[in-house]
């Protein structure tokens, strides 16, 4: 094997096996073209890193800012107490040097469906947003004790209170009396609902210990 002009043969053995590597070199006074190559090589093809991760409200990810991202290393996002995490909850850095898709979002957790006997609600969903608002409603004969109006608050919780629908007397009906164990009623047993909106009276009393 022979090296034409400039160039002469390097090798670190002795002898020139078949398929093993030899490489031409410049003499005295000439430049390599080695050393060109390997020299401006980090310059033409720079390491591929991506970017610090992107941070998101609520929530954390993995990655730290001493860490160097280089292609196919991935963090993982996660959420803060009371908030959900909507989306791929890991990134991964490419071989372009951005990340693999949109970071992820936390979203407060939302309220259940609330319960109310003999009424109901005027907005039936599974779940609800933070700051829905749910209006309630009592069923015929009963009569709502409590605000009308709910939203939903941060933690699952409604405020105001879910509001009770208690038995509603309409006129003409009644209500009959008892007395404890020991104790006699005086008076009539019943009383009765009257047009006016009141109950009849005297209303009856338990007295005496027996």
């Amino acid at each position: 094997m022979a090296c034409k002009g400039k160039w002469h043969i390097f090798q670190d053995k002795d002898f020139i096996a078949k398929d093993f590597p030899s490489y031409c070199t410049c003499k005295t006074f000439y430049f390599s073209f080695n050393f060109v190559l390997f020299w401006m090589l980090p310059k033409m093809f720079p390491k591929v890193t991506c970017p610090p991760p992107p941070g998101i409200a609520n929530g954390n990810h993995s990655g730290q800012p001493s860490d160097s991202h280089l292609p196919g290393s991935a963090v993982q996002y996660s959420c803060r107490d009371g908030y959900s995490l909507i989306g791929n909850a890991s990134i991964s850095c490419t071989a372009k040097g951005t990340w693999s898709r949109p970071q992820p979002r936390c979203e407060a957790n939302g309220c259940k469906r609330p319960a109310i006997e003999n009424g109901r609600m005027t907005e039936l969903e599974t779940t609800y947003r933070l700051g829905d608002l749910i209006v309630f409603e009592c069923d015929f004969g009963y009569a709502l004790k409590g605000s009308q109006e709910s939203y939903c608050q941060f933690g699952g919780t409604w405020d105001p209170p879910v509001p009770i629908c208690e038995k509603m007397f309409i006129p003409g009906m009644s209500v009959k009396y008892y007395c404890d164990r020991g104790y006699v009623l005086t008076g009539k047993t019943t009383v009765s609902c009257l047009t006016s909106g009141i109950w009849s009276i005297p209303y009856p009393r338990c007295e005496g210990e027996l």
